[in-house]
C-alpha cells in the first residue's frame, strides 16, 4: 500500500531544513510531484485472515549523521488480533481502530548516502480512540475493502531528543492507505519492456513498470563491460515501429557498441515518454495470484506494491549473472566482479593483472578489448568456443542514407529466416557440392559480416553430424591459422561440441591476442582450479596472482529471472514447482495456473532463438492484440489449458530432437556448469520465427485457442 501523496506533511521546518530537503529531493532523484515522505504499507496475514499489523516504508527523511537507532514494534494487543481472525474484511467490523502509533524500527543515516536503503518502520493499532478518524468503506465491485484513518504519533524518545525526527515529521491528520491497482504491470524496462508499455498505453489501460536499474535498457544497461556490442547489424536490431525512429536515428557502426546502444534506447524512451510509467531501483521479489479477485500482488523487496490485471515479464533471457562455485571466491581481496556488473563508472586496467574466467561470448569481447591495455592477462577457459569474425566497420552518412531507404526490405527479410535474422540458411546439403565448392562457400561466408557463417550456411549443419563434422573441421583450421604456438590453439578449440552448436561468438582480432606476450592461457580442461585465494587463483598447476578478477561466467539463462521471483498462481502454488523437471507452456506466453501472466521471451518461445529485437516485436504485438481483445470482449481471465500446453511442448522438444543441439551441453538445453542440480532440457524453440509467427497467427484469429477465457 501507498500513503497518498499529501499525506504527510511538514509542520516545523526552517529555510535550513528546507534547503535540506530540496537538496535531497534532487539526490535521489525525486520528481517534484513526489513529497518529504512517502510510504508504502502491507498487511501481515493472521491465520489466513486479514490483519491490521502492517509494515511501513519511508522511502525519504532527513536524520542527523549520528542517528543509528533501532527499536521493535509494538506487537497487537491480543483482544484486537482475535477480532481480527473473526472478520474476512476488515469493512465487516464497525469497531473502528483508529489510533496507529508508529514505531521506528531503523534509521539509516545520511553518511550512509544510499538512497535504495530504506527507513523501516512499523505501524501497530492500539485500542484506544482519540478525537476524528473513522473507518471508510469503498465498494471496489464485489467485494468490500476499508481505506482506514489513522494517526500518525511519533514515540516519546524521538519527540524529546532534538536529534531526531520530531520537527521533520511532526504530525499526520487521517492519512489514507490503498494498494494502487494498474490494469497492467511490466516487469523489467528493457527493449520488449519499453515497447510493451507504449502499445499498452495506446489502449487506454494503466501501465506501471518496475526495473530494477536506475535508467532504461535492459540488457545493454547492465553490461557495460569493454567490447559489449551487437552481434546482429544494427539496423536489424532496432525498432522498426517507428518511422520517426527511423528517419531520426543513425547508426556510426554496422554492428554498435553498448554506449551507442544505451544512447539509442534513452533516445526512444525520451521521444514517447516512457520514464513517466517506470518506477525504477525496483527489484521484484514475488508475484502472488489472488484467485478471488483475478488480479495479481506485486511485491517488492520491501512490501507490496500494488495489484494488477494483466502481468507480463519482460525480464530477458540472459538477465540472472550466474557466479562461479570455486572455493574462496569471497577471499579474493582485489577488484571482482561479473560482466554483467561492470562498475558504471568504468574502471583503469592499464598495467594490472588482470585474469578472465570464461570464454563465451561476453568473455570473447572483453578479452580481446582489454588485452592491449592490462599490464598482464590471464585468460581461464574450461569450455572454449567456435568463434568467428565479426567483419564491423564504420557506417558514414552516404551508406546511412541508404540503409535508411531498404529498411522495409531489411525487416521483411528478417521475417522470413529462421532466426529473424539478415542471414538466411542455404537449403542445400553439405554432400550437394563437390569437396572444392564446399570449401570455396565457407571461405565465401567466413569473410561476411555477421552471422553469415553461421545462419546462411548448409542447412544440415544443424541436423546431420557428418555435415557438422565438416563445418567443424573448417574452423578448427582457422583458428590453428591465426595462433602463433601450436599448443595455445589446441587450447582454445572446443572438444566437447561442434561449431554452430552452441551460440557462435563473434570477435574482431580474438584469437590474435593470444599471440601478445602479455597474454596467456590457462586450459582448465588440463590443468583445474583449485582454489580462489586474497592474491589470485591457484591451478593444480600454481598460483596466479591477479589485481583484477572477472567472471565471464554466463547467466542463468531464459528461467534464471523468473525463477529467483516468487511466482505463485493459482491455489498459491509455485512456478518453480511447476517447472521443476523443465518448463511447460503454449507459445512460451503463457503457462496453465497462472492466468493472466504473460511471458515475453520466455522459454520455448520463438523469441530465444532469433535476432530478439524482431521477435520482441512479434510476441509485444501478440500479446498487446490479446490483452485489447480481452477487454473489448468483457473478459477478465486469460489462462493456457493443459491439453494446448502439452501439445505445444510436446512440439518444442520434437523439433528439438530433429537436431543436433540437445547433444551439446549448452545454455540452449538449460545447462549450467555452476549450477549442476539443473535438469537438462531444452529451453529455446528451434522450429524456426516463421513457423511459430504462422501458429501464433493462427491462434489469435480463432480466438484464442487452446486458451480458456473467462467473463
Amino acid at each position: 500500500m501507498r500513503l497518498r501523496d499529501d499525506a504527510w506533511q511538514f509542520k516545523t521546518m526552517s529555510q535550513r531544513q528546507q534547503r535540506q530537503i530540496e537538496a535531497r529531493r534532487s539526490w535521489c532523484g525525486l520528481q517534484e510531484r513526489d513529497v518529504e515522505v512517502s510510504v508504502m504499507l502491507t498487511r501481515r496475514m493472521i491465520s489466513g485472515k486479514r490483519s491490521v499489523e502492517m509494515n511501513v516504508v519511508v522511502r525519504f527523511a532527513l536524520v542527523p549523521d549520528d542517528i543509528d537507532m533501532q527499536m521493535r514494534a509494538q506487537p497487537l494487543q491480543h483482544e484486537h488480533r482475535h477480532a481480527c481472525e473473526q472478520r474476512e474484511h476488515f469493512a465487516e467490523s464497525r469497531h473502528p481502530i483508529d489510533y496507529t502509533t508508529i514505531v521506528i524500527e531503523r534509521i539509516w543515516t545520511e553518511k550512509d548516502r544510499n538512497p535504495e536503503r530504506l527507513h523501516r518502520l512499523s505501524l501497530s493499532p492500539r485500542n484506544t480512540r482519540p478525537q476524528g478518524g473513522a473507518d471508510q468503506p469503498v465498494n471496489e465491485g464485489e467485494r468490500t475493502i476499508c481505506r482506514r484513518s489513522f494517526y500518525l504519533v511519533v514515540p516519546e524518545r524521538v519527540r524529546s531528543d532534538q536529534r531526531y525526527l520530531s520537527k521533520e515529521i511532526g504530525m499526520a491528520a487521517n492519512p489514507k492507505f490503498e494498494i494502487p491497482h494498474y490494469d497492467v504491470v511490466i516487469i523489467g524496462a528493457g527493449i520488449s519492456g519499453m515497447y510493451q508499455l507504449h502499445l499498452l498505453r495506446q489502449l487506454g489501460l494503466s501501465v506501471r513498470v518496475y526495473e530494477t536499474g536506475t535508467g532504461v535498457g535492459g540488457t545493454w544497461y547492465w553490461n557495460r563491460y569493454p567490447g559489449a556490442r551487437f552481434d546482429s547489424e544494427s539496423y536489424s536490431y532496432g525498432y522498426s515501429f517507428s518511422q520517426e525512429v527511423l528517419d531520426e536515428w543513425d547508426w556510426s557502426e554496422h554492428f554498435a557498441a553498448q554506449p551507442e546502444i544505451l544512447r539509442y534506447l534513452d533516445f526512444v524512451a525520451d521521444k514517447f515518454d516512457l520514464r513517466r510509467d517506470v518506477q525504477f531501483e525496483t527489484r521484484i521479489a514475488g508475484m502472488h495470484y489472488d484467485d478471488d479477485s483475478n488480479t495479481w500482488e506485486v511485491i517488492g523487496e520491501q512490501g507490496t506494491l500494488s495489484r494488477c490485471k494483466y502481468l507480463i515479464t519482460a525480464t530477458g533471457p540472459l538477465s540472472a549473472p550466474q557466479l562461479p562455485n570455486i572455493a574462496g571466491r569471497d577471499t579474493f581481496q582485489g577488484t571482482s566482479f561479473h560482466t554483467a556488473a561492470w562498475p558504471k563508472e568504468g574502471i583503469d586496467l592499464s598495467g594490472k593483472r588482470v585474469g578472465v574466467i570464461g570464454t563465451g561470448a561476453t568473455g570473447v569481447q572483453v578479452i580481446q578489448s582489454i588485452a592491449a591495455e592490462v599490464g598482464h592477462l590471464t585468460v581461464f577457459s574450461l569450455d572454449p568456443n567456435y568463434c568467428a569474425p565479426l567483419w564491423n566497420k564504420p557506417i558514414d552518412k552516404e551508406e546511412m542514407k541508404e540503409i535508411r531507404a531498404h529498411y522495409p526490405d531489411y525487416f521483411a527479410k528478417c521475417k522470413e529466416t529462421f532466426g529473424s535474422f539478415l542471414h538466411g540458411s542455404d537449403p542445400r546439403s553439405v554432400f550437394d557440392v563437390t569437396d572444392e565448392e564446399r570449401e570455396a562457400f565457407f571461405e565465401e561466408l567466413y569473410a561476411l559480416p555477421g552471422f553469415a557463417i553461421w545462419l546462411a550456411n548448409f542447412d544440415d549443419i544443424f541436423t546431420d553430424q557428418r555435415a557438422n563434422d565438416l563445418i567443424t573441421e573448417f574452423m578448427k583450421r582457422k583458428i590453428r591459422a591465426r595462433i602463433n604456438d601450436p599448443a595455445t590453439a589446441e587450447k582454445l578449440i572446443p572438444r566437447d561440441h561442434g561449431f554452430g552448436l552452441r551460440r557462435v561468438p563473434m570477435e574482431t582480432n580474438y584469437y590474435e591476442v593470444y599471440n601478445r606476450d602479455n597474454v596467456e592461457v590457462v586450459d582448465l580442461r588440463e590443468v583445474p582450479i583449485k582454489e580462489i585465494t586474497s592474491a589470485g587463483i591457484t591451478t593444480e598447476e600454481g598460483a596466479h596472482e591477479l589485481d583484477v578478477l572477472i567472471y565471464a561466467t554466463g547467466f542463468n539463462a531464459v528461467v534464471g529471472a523468473l525463477q529467483r521471483i516468487d511466482i505463485r498462481g493459482v491455489g498459491g502454488r509455485p512456478l518453480q514447482e511447476k517447472w521443476e523437471k523443465g518448463p511447460r507452456t503454449l507459445l512460451g506466453i503463457q503457462t496453465n495456473g497462472f492466468p493472466n501472466l504473460f511471458t515475453i521471451v520466455g522459454p520455448h518461445n520463438g523469441a530465444t532463438f532469433c535476432n530478439i529485437p524482431r521477435c520482441i516485436e512479434q510476441n509485444v504485438e501478440w500479446v498487446a492484440d490479446a490483452v485489447k481483445y480481452l477487454e473489448e470482449n468483457k473478459y477478465v481471465r486469460m489462462e493456457a489449458n493443459v491439453e494446448a500446453e502439452d501439445e505445444w511442448t510436446r512440439h518444442v522438444y520434437d523439433v528439438a530432437m530433429e537436431t543436433l543441439f540437445p547433444t551439446v551441453d549448452s545454455w540452449f538445453m538449460n545447462w549450467n556448469r555452476n549450477l549442476p542440480e539443473k535438469e537438462k532440457n531444452f529451453l529455446l524453440y528451434a522450429g524456426g520465427n516463421p513457423h511459430y509467427r504462422q501458429r501464433c497467427e493462427e491462434i489469435a484469429a480463432s480466438g484464442y485457442e487452446g486458451f480458456t477465457l473467462t467473463r
